[in-house]
């Protein structure tokens, strides 16, 4: 699949696409003759039962000319990343380690969007929490 951004791109636009399944008609473009069509239709009866599966994505479409400008700001127990530019950055590979057996959580995602924020949190001292910072194509490994 290809999408075409005809106008303006000033800022960043988000879109949500949807793939949602139908049952093949005659007349929806399936190119099937009306024989298949019967034949589908009568195996259909004979399941009984019609799984079908959609899916969703977000579409990001950036701005022409993306500025990052991630501010970090931190204490002993929490961090917050502002994002001040136009482009959502990415916080990857998000993860809390306890320092004596370094023992890790499962790693997670956040999208900061431009003017938005994220705080991490410790809940203990003995804590280090790990990610990487991903400006467009630059990443940088960050911990507290």
């Amino acid at each position: 699949m290809r999408l075409i951004w005809p106008s303006k791109r000033d800022k960043e636009y988000y879109y949500r696409v949807r793939f949602t399944p139908v049952l093949p008609k005659s007349n929806e473009g399936f190119n099937a003759t009306a024989e298949q069509l019967k034949e589908y239709e009568a195996d259909q009866v004979k399941a009984g039962v019609n799984v079908l599966t959609g899916y969703g994505s977000i579409l990001f479409v950036a701005p022409d000319a993306p500025r990052f400008d991630s501010q970090i700001t931190q204490d002993k127990q929490t961090m917050t990343i502002k994002n001040n530019g136009n482009a959502t950055i990415v916080l990857e590979k998000i993860q809390t380690c306890q320092q004596p057996g370094n023992k890790c959580d499962e790693e997670g995602r956040s999208f900061v969007l431009p003017g938005g924020s994220h705080q991490l949190k410790k809940n203990s001292e003995q804590e280090t929490i790990k990610y990487m910072l991903v400006e467009g194509k630059k990443e940088q490994a960050k911990s507290f």
